[in-house]
């Protein structure tokens, strides 16, 4: 048995009952059914918001709620709004309904994302539309910072990107890690809307938080098609990540024989190879420990430290000759490490959190490395 039917049923058969059995009901009785059936809607209606026939799609349930004057901008606990939930689902013809009503298009819920946002998150080309008709902003970030052209770029929704960027977005906004659409769309493999990107200004050597380039991204990745376009579209093929690795060297340490000819052909210098002989030469520091090593507050103690590019491989050699960690995650330990003068040897504060630190300690060790906790 239905809702409807187990709600309705009675105020049905209490009007239907007035009938003599046999008889044909008089002219009356429809209407009377029809008060009582309404009456009933009207009572199961009563105090429910818009919030959940907004989720569903449910129109026929939105427009006897805003018949009732119920509240077009109500929001749950988390700030979601009727308009909202529309949108995220892709109910395009609700979004037209609450617009109509008079919906808030940039309202935004606890975390700073706004319908626009989740329409773009999700695919939703025609409530996009709707949206940017009724005014919605454009690069209205998260509380990430990510824009609906980053996410879009992200997702690969090419009509979407198109939409955005005709409505005047932002190629190069930046989210708080430093990812842009065409970043984002080069490490995700999206040709067609890395190319959009490009046609529309997207920066092609712009870099995240950590150093790396579209080209870089799309380079680790492997993706012979992306490179190619940032390529043409002059991207610096000899940008290196926080960590020194160019994108020739993460390409071949990879095994994308295609895209490493490309970056080649096109002037990279560096191979992953000269990388490796760096970390042979990293090991045998490794077996012949020059000095002992102290377990510190936020890092290690060295008793003997070599000073420039030498340092870097000395200090490589703990995470990489170790095998404690790739190249592709060094900037983790070392990224962001300081070198101070102390105690008749050298400081160094190694980035990362207490436990890699820990974990860095504890292989060096294992090593053989005479490391003193205190």
């Amino acid at each position: 048995m239905s809702i409807w039917k187990r709600l309705f049923g009675s105020a049905l058969q209490s009007a239907t009952t007035q009938t003599t059995e046999g008889q044909s009901p008089p002219k009356g009785v429809p209407n009377t059914v029809a008060k009582a059936s309404e009456a009933a809607r009207d009572g199961f209606l009563a105090g429910r918001t818009l919030l959940d026939p907004a989720e569903k799609g449910d129109i026929a349930a939105l427009e006897r709620l805003l018949q009732k004057g119920a509240n077009v901008d109500v929001a749950e606990s988390h700030g979601a709004t009727p308009l909202f939930l529309a949108s995220q689902n892709g109910h395009a013809d609700a979004v037209k309904l609450l617009l109509a009503a008079g919906a808030n298009a940039n309202a935004a819920e606890s975390h700073g994302a706004m319908p626009l946002f989740l329409a773009s998150q999700n695919g939703h080309a025609s409530v996009v539309e709707l949206l940017l008709a009724a005014e919605a902003k454009v690069d209205a970030a998260e509380s990430h910072g990510v824009t609906p052209l980053i996410i879009a770029s992200q997702e690969g929704y090419a009509k979407l990107v198109k939409l955005l960027l005709a409505a005047g977005a932002n190629v190069n906004a930046a989210a708080n890690d430093g990812g842009t659409p065409l970043i984002l769309a080069s490490a995700f493999g999206h040709a067609e809307v890395v190319k959009l990107l490009l046609a529309a200004g997207g920066n092609a050597n712009a870099a995240e938080s950590h150093g790396a380039t579209p080209l870089f991204l799309a380079s680790q990745e492997g993706d012979a098609d992306v490179v190619q376009l940032l390529l043409a579209a002059h991207a610096n093929v000899n940008a290196a990540r926080s960590d020194g690795y160019t994108p020739l060297m993460i390409a071949s340490r990879k095994g994308h024989a295609d895209v490493t000819q490309l970056l080649k052909a096109a002037g990279a210098e560096k191979t992953s190879e000269q990388m490796d002989e760096n970390d042979a030469a990293a090991r045998v520091i490794i077996d012949q420990p020059k000095g002992e090593l102290k377990a510190v507050a936020g890092g290690i103690w060295c008793k003997h430290l070599p000073e420039g590019e030498d340092r870097k491989m000395y200090l490589r050699a703990a995470a990489v000759g170790l095998k404690l960690s790739d190249h592709d995650s060094l900037n983790i330990h070392l990224g962001a490490y300081q070198v101070i003068p102390s105690e008749g040897g050298y400081l160094v504060r190694l980035g990362g959190s207490a436990d890699e630190r820990q974990t860095f300690l504890d292989a060096m060790q294992a090593s053989g490395w005479r490391v003193r906790k205190f």
